[in-house]
């Protein structure tokens, strides 16, 4: 529930991974890599 607002902003752009971390850095590195634009701005 706490999620929402933001997900709601980021539309498609939003990945809920929960609370792993280690997950997370690696779906980062991955979208990186394939040279995403993971700006907020």
């Amino acid at each position: 529930m706490a999620l929402e607002p933001l997900q709601q902003v980021m539309k498609s752009r939003f990945i809920n991974s929960g609370v792993a971390e280690q997950k997370m850095v690696s779906v980062a590195a991955a979208m990186a890599r394939d040279g995403a634009n993971t700006s907020c701005y």
